[in-house]
């Protein structure tokens, strides 16, 4: 059979396993309407089984069209076998409508289960065609209703609002004394209250506890 022969073989052992997979409690070979609907059950389904459903009927809408085209054959073969019988019987005296016209009036009903046959595999084509066709417009629809979502939940985080960052504990010391209003007091190594108070670098430092910044401010006014 060859190496191509072994991977096709492979291949449609896989399709028909594909086509018994189950999507919503659906057989994929079951056509079920729910199957197109990105709107039923789980969308993450859908998408992981989107790949199952259009290898199954992309490889039966292509057994489908080898049907169909084999009975067309074999429908040519026999108009063709028919065709020259009648001919010869009619001497080579009549026209090609004569000749067609005359092997329909012989052989109608076999003529007739051949259109019958050939409309119904064509029927067969066209419906597997539209269901495989709706399959692969899910893939577009999937892409729509994602993106969609995707929209709406970044809307919904450009509309929160930011909670306010609680401040630390001593972060900064800002007297709220008239007598150090609109004054920037540079900060002392030493600490507060060390050495002359009306010198510079007697602003508390920053690891100053709240009682100790406010009785070096109470001595500080006294001594004002």
């Amino acid at each position: 059979m060859g190496e191509l022969g072994k991977l096709s073989a492979n291949i449609e052992r896989a399709v028909a396993t594909c086509g018994t997979q189950t999507l919503l409690s659906q057989a994929i070979e079951e056509c079920d309407p729910m199957l197109l609907d990105v709107r039923s059950g789980n969308l993450s389904d859908h998408v992981a089984m989107q790949p199952s459903l259009i290898a199954f009927w992309g490889a039966k809408l292509a057994e489908a069209i080898r049907e169909h085209q084999r009975s067309k054959e074999q429908y040519d073969a026999w108009w063709r076998l028919k065709y020259k019988v009648i001919k010869d019987q009619m001497l080579g005296k009549s026209t090609i409508d004569d000749t067609k016209n005359a092997l329909i009036a012989t052989h109608g009903t076999e003529y007739e289960e051949w259109q019958q046959h050939l409309n119904e595999t064509q029927r067969i084509c066209d419906n597997i065609e539209a269901w495989y066709n709706a399959i692969k417009q899910k893939s577009f629809a999937m892409n729509q209703h994602i993106s969609l979502h995707n929209d709406e939940w970044s809307t919904n985080d450009n509309r929160r609002v930011p909670e306010p960052r609680p401040a630390k504990r001593n972060e900064t010391f800002e007297p709220e004394d008239d007598h150090f209003a609109g004054t920037q007091q540079p900060r002392s190594d030493k600490g507060f209250g060390a050495g002359d108070p009306n010198a510079a670098g007697n602003f508390p430092p920053r690891n100053l506890g709240v009682g100790a910044v406010t009785e070096e401010l109470r001595q500080f006014k006294k001594k004002s």
